[in-house]
């Protein structure tokens, strides 16, 4: 069974695309080895983004999410974006399912498919 999880975020940006791009900046600055992949998309009109990111395990993204935590940017970034809603996929641990439910996360459980290591069958 894939250990995997990935975090799919919807956010409002408040100063359009830059909104965006200065929350992915800030991303670099911080620890983020346990992220296998980090993506923003944004909308057309610069209002709306999605961010993508994908994490080895459930330990990993809660690395993820305490380095973020204990970043000084934290609340810089909170101010340039609202959560819209948090999807998480994956085999999400007890931790990380109750720091992302005060968001309001979604989770669901790996079922099939494959990456590019393995190809798992369906339960």
């Amino acid at each position: 069974m894939p250990q995997g999880c990935a975090g799919h975020g919807r956010f409002h940006l408040h100063k359009g695309q830059s909104g965006a791009v200065n929350c992915a900046k800030r991303h670099h600055r911080l620890q983020a080895k346990a992220v296998r992949s980090y993506e923003w998309h944004v909308s057309t009109d610069c209002s709306q983004a999605t961010l993508i990111e994908s994490f080895m395990d459930s330990d990993s993204m809660m690395v993820r999410l305490a380095n973020h935590g204990a970043s000084p940017i934290a609340t810089e970034v909170f101010e340039q974006v609202d959560i819209d809603s948090v999807l998480c996929l994956g085999n999400a641990k007890q931790d990380a399912i109750d720091a992302l439910s005060a968001w309001g996360a979604i989770f669901q459980r790996h079922h099939c498919g494959y990456n590019r290591s393995e190809i798992v069958h369906p339960r």
